[in-house]
């Protein structure tokens, strides 16, 4: 329903021709009543659960979620931040202490107030291993400030990644 839409036009066209275009094409399309999304919350967690499945495959692979806060919470870019700082590129925080002598890592920040930690585990380090590694960098991000210098290299990135997703028209768009 064009009450429940977004719509984003980018390229060589006038407002007046976008406007005009717009309401040939999608003016027509009666609103409606949209039910608000109401996704449940999370019950409170009280201790860590686990879940171990084995199956026949080259690599373990570890994954960690913790909860955070909703995604239009202020605090909810500090995650993405920390997410990037944890594990955007070969500098990174999780790529330098464990994929170098460990494993495969990345983190993420997903809409459902999850931050996800999973990564490839290599051969010969056991699963307790990689989770002792990943706690105990947590824990170091938790009890060090974050470095100007570190700070700077994820803002660069994220400038750079930006400035670069826009070079084309369905990219700036979607964007």
């Amino acid at each position: 329903a064009p009450n429940n839409a977004i719509l984003a036009v980018t390229g060589n066209i006038s407002f007046e021709e976008a406007v005009e275009l717009t309401e040939k094409w999608f003016g027509t399309i009666e609103r409606r009543d949209i039910e608000p999304r109401n996704l449940p919350a999370e019950p409170v967690q009280k201790s860590a659960r686990f879940q171990e499945v084995s199956r026949s495959v080259p690599l373990d692979s570890i994954t960690k979620v913790y909860h955070m806060c909703r995604r239009m919470d202020k605090e909810y870019h500090c995650f993405d931040l920390l997410s990037d700082i944890l594990s955007n590129g070969r500098s990174s925080r999780l790529f330098q202490r464990l994929v170098i002598c460990r494993s495969s890592a990345a983190s993420d920040v997903y809409k459902r107030q999850l931050f996800m930690i999973k990564g490839k585990v290599n051969k010969g380090i056991s699963l307790e291993e990689a989770d002792r590694a990943i706690v105990e960098e947590l824990r170091r991000l938790g009890e060090n400030e974050v470095s100007a210098y570190e700070l700077q290299k994820v803002v660069n990135k994220f400038e750079s990644n930006d400035l670069f997703s826009n070079i084309n028209y369905l990219n700036k768009a979607t964007n």
